[in-house]
């Protein structure tokens, strides 16, 4: 047996729990996390993975706050930022409090999502995004996020869809009230 081989073996037999965990601690800046990146990105390694839980990304490099992080992804749709708030559903205000740091942690996380669902994030992208913004996405503790990993595998940036699924399982919407 290969090293290769072993590393894939003992990749598909980590929990998602273990598996996010390990992807946080190296972060895509470090070599060894990019190395990490580039083997789960392999087609064999992805189908292998796929059985499970897939997790589909492109490398990025990560800026050091919130409001560099929206800018990058901002220019990546070409969207500026007025139609990206109005799109989340919120105040200027709100979001350049939220963008600049004055609020350390957003009360509700589901902000954050229709941050990542609006900009088109990946799985990587939105755990990173939700840590900067102070809140943990971890889909194998939470159901909730569970479904939204799931949309963001299959590129479902859609809110009705996603809201539908949410509601199948009994789950809020991504648009809470008050928000």
């Amino acid at each position: 047996m290969t090293d290769r081989e072993l590393l894939k073996i003992v990749l598909c037999e980590m929990s998602q729990d273990e598996l996010s965990s390990l992807l946080n601690r190296q972060g895509l800046e470090t070599e060894q996390g990019k190395a990490l990146h580039d083997f789960l990105r392999q087609k064999d390694v992805e189908e292998a993975m796929g059985k499970r839980f897939a997790l589909e990304t492109q490398a990025v490099s990560r800026p050091d706050t919130l409001k560099l992080a929206i800018y990058r992804f901002l220019r990546r749709i070409d969207m500026e930022e007025p139609e990206f708030y109005k799109k989340c559903g919120i105040s200027k205000d709100h979001y350049y409090q939220i963008r600049d740091g004055k609020i350390k942690r957003a009360r509700n996380k589901r902000l954050f999502f229709r941050f990542v669902l609006i900009l088109r994030l990946d799985y990587f992208e939105a755990v990173y995004l939700l840590n900067l913004g102070g809140h943990l996405f971890n889909p194998s503790l939470s159901m909730y996020d569970y479904i939204i990993a799931h949309c963001l595998y299959r590129k479902i940036y859609d809110f009705d869809a996603v809201d539908e699924l949410l509601e199948k399982y009994g789950l809020e919407s991504i648009w809470e009230k008050n928000g």
